[in-house]
């Protein structure tokens, strides 16, 4: 992948071909995973078809897929997958999913899912509604539904004249059912939903980090879905309110408790429950700095409120509420090649998951706000989903990457069988079904007039630059030119942790445990159970910053001084640390100045490293050479020039590091 800000893009015309091509190429392969609901003929599903949130969203990605394809003009469809074709197969996920829902008459298909709880997946099925217990194979009236719903309620919409009456009806019966059990007296109203709350202990630090913003997003995107469907119904009026108290209280920060900002009639803090995210608009999610689910919470803001101008309506506004605010935040993370940097850390897959709910956010941020930054990312973020599926060579978007997930069989944190399958047909079914939503919003945009954004690199440069803090959070960053720094001091999964990113770096650096010593330590703690963050100083300088810490390891054995410097010269970086025992122990394994690279298909899948002895390549998959595991260089270059300049390092770009460890026994 060699795109970045500089490259020329292609004009808006070839773009949305290329996309309607990958899009189509992509139908083939998702044939081979679709099946008929054993129990009717005219109903059926993409993936597992099982009770598992992201097994329904699959199957809803997959028919909004069908559908916008069949009323797209498509230079070559695929064979046997005409446009009557993809209107029966979008038909046959519509009815499979309302009729799986708790209001219908069908179960999901069996199959292993998981549970709720540290990498589980949740079900679709824990009751919060009123009435008798339902029947558990059917989804419904739970915290996690309004996502299938409101999914269902677009690939009825895409959809339009072609959908039959009767499924129309399907589709608003699950409407009128989830629109009543998630109203804002439910679930938006009790503080416990809000993470300056708590709705689980606190972390170590002391910090909230657990938060709900994505889901008062998408509680009210299916409230707005509800009431735009159904606009007679008795209870719009409450589906209205509830909306908007969910939209205020999805990106909410502690100053909106005082806020007397006017937002669809009333002061900002008539409506506000609790903060979500941190007064700077750093959002924490799973217990640390979370990019994926700030992408999350804007996707449902800006989807419900593009369905409101659908029906030509105008979008509330806490819709938009600290919806650019975020979104200004989010876009220091912004590298050079359609990456967005985890600073603290990223649990989901590594081409996933965020990125893909950016493809709207960008285009909807790009059209009406004429953000330059979001333009652009959109534009790379295309390119790396085209460039791995072009990769993959059979249509797939996460075949190559993933597709290991489609054995049952288990793996150190992760459950075996169908939990796994649930996770990879997300993965594929995500960004196509994201790529079509943003052009849908591009096409919008130019019916209603608005125009694209066209930045030079220098402007987008200046856009999202400079030096950002969020204290609450732990976080430091500084966005250069030349160089991405960041520190975190409440990271997943090592508490601690630095990325160093240098231009046109965005696939070298893998996001979990970078510049976070690990010690293994006889008798103590494992893992993140045994590390705690005692104290901490930053400060901010202009092009840079110092942070200086103490993190104890091992359940206090262990303590360890950490400092790190991005160094005002906007190209280099400083991190040195001191590690003393507080008692005598048994080290069994450490790891001092960790450095870890990404090496999959966008750098060719090889590395190449350069140190005092000589050189050594590193292929994905292969064993690492034996030079480099008996390396003991005090330095390293990676994927050096092809010429060097002479017997040292020769980068434009330096991490210098300097650890001393001091142990007993």
């Amino acid at each position: 992948m060699t795109g970045t800000m500089d490259v020329p893009r292609p004009s808006d015309a070839a773009r949305a071909a290329q996309v309607l091509r990958a899009t189509a190429a992509w139908l083939p392969y998702a044939e081979r995973h679709w099946h008929r609901h054993p129990e009717r003929e005219d109903t059926g599903y993409f993936g597992t078809g099982t009770v598992a949130i992201q097994s329904l969203e699959a199957v809803a990605e997959h028919a909004f897929v069908c559908a916008s394809l069949a009323r797209r003009p498509v230079a070559a469809p695929p064979d046997g997958l005409g446009a009557d074709r993809l209107v029966e197969r979008s038909l046959a996920g519509l009815r499979y999913l309302a009729e799986t829902h708790t209001t219908g008459s069908m179960d999901c298909v069996s199959g292993a899912t998981g549970a709720v709880g540290s990498g589980g997946e949740p079900l679709a099925r824990r009751d919060h509604a009123p009435g008798p217990p339902r029947h558990p194979g059917r989804w419904g009236a739970d915290g996690w539904t309004p996502v299938p719903a409101f999914l269902l309620w677009l690939v009825a919409e895409e959809l339009g004249e072609v959908l039959p009456a009767a499924e129309a009806g399907m589709v608003h019966r699950v409407l009128e059912h989830e629109a009543d059990a998630n109203l804002a007296d439910r679930r938006c109203t009790v503080l416990e939903h809000h993470g300056y709350f708590r709705e689980v202990p606190p972390i170590p630090t002391g910090r909230f980090g657990h938060s709900w913003p994505e889901s008062n997003a998408w509680r009210g995107a299916l409230l707005a879905a509800a009431q735009l469907a159904l606009p007679s119904h008795p209870h719009v009026a409450k589906w209205d309110d509830s909306m908007k108290r969910h939209f205020v209280n999805a990106l909410s920060v502690p100053q909106d408790a005082e806020s007397e900002q006017i937002v669809d009639g009333l002061p900002v803090r008539e409506r506000f429950v609790g903060a979500n995210v941190h007064p700077g608009f750093a959002l924490e999610h799973h217990g640390f700095f979370h990019t994926c689910y700030a992408a999350r919470t804007m996707q449902f803001l800006v989807l419900a409120a593009a369905s409101f101008g659908r029906h030509g309506r105008r979008a509330p506004e806490s819709a938009a509420h600290h919806l650019v605010d975020e979104w200004r935040m989010l876009r220091r993370l912004l590298l050079w090649q359609g990456r967005v940097a985890y600073p603290a850390g990223k649990d989901h897959h590594r081409y996933g998951w965020g990125l893909t709910y950016l493809l709207p956010v960008a285009a909807w941020l790009h059209r009406r706000h004429g953000d330059a930054p979001a333009a652009l990312l959109e534009e790379q973020l295309t390119d790396l989903f085209l460039a791995e599926q072009a990769h993959n060579g059979d249509g797939s978007f996460a075949r190559e990457r993933m597709g290991a997930l489609l054995e049952a069989r288990p793996a150190p944190g992760r459950r075996a069988g169908e939990r796994s399958r649930v996770l990879y047909y997300r993965a594929e079914a995500d960004p196509p079904f994201y790529l079509l939503l943003a052009l849908a919003l591009h096409e919008a945009a130019e019916n209603a007039g608005r125009p694209r954004v066209r930045a030079a690199a220098a402007e987008v440069e200046r856009a999202i630059g400079g030096t950002f803090e969020e204290p609450d959070a732990g976080l430091v960053l500084h966005r250069g030119t030349e160089r991405f720094a960041s520190w975190s001091w409440n990271a997943h999964p090592d508490v601690a942790q630095g990325l160093f990113v240098p231009r046109a770096g965005d696939h070298l650096a893998e996001w979990n445990g970078n510049l976070a010593p690990s010690f293994v330590v006889l008798d103590a703690p494992p893992g993140a159970s045994g590390r705690l963050v005692a104290w901490r100083r930053t400060v901010t300088l202009d092009g840079g910053f110092a942070t200086l810490g103490m993190v104890r390891h091992a359940g206090g054995a262990l303590e360890q001084h950490a400092l790190y410097v991005a160094l005002p010269d906007g190209r280099s970086a400083l991190y040195a640390d001191d590690v003393r025992a507080r008692w005598d122990l048994t080290l069994l394994h450490q790891e001092g100045l960790r450095f870890n690279l990404g090496n999959d298909l966008f750098n060719g899948c090889r590395r190449t490293l350069r140190f005092e002895a000589g050189a050594a390549a590193l292929v994905a998959g292969a064993a690492t050479p034996a030079p480099l595991r008996e390396n003991g260089s005090p330095w390293l270059e990676v994927d050096p020039p092809a010429i060097p300049t002479g017997d040292t390092p020769h980068s434009r770009h330096a991490l210098l590091g300097v650890q001393y460890l001091e142990c007993s026994g």
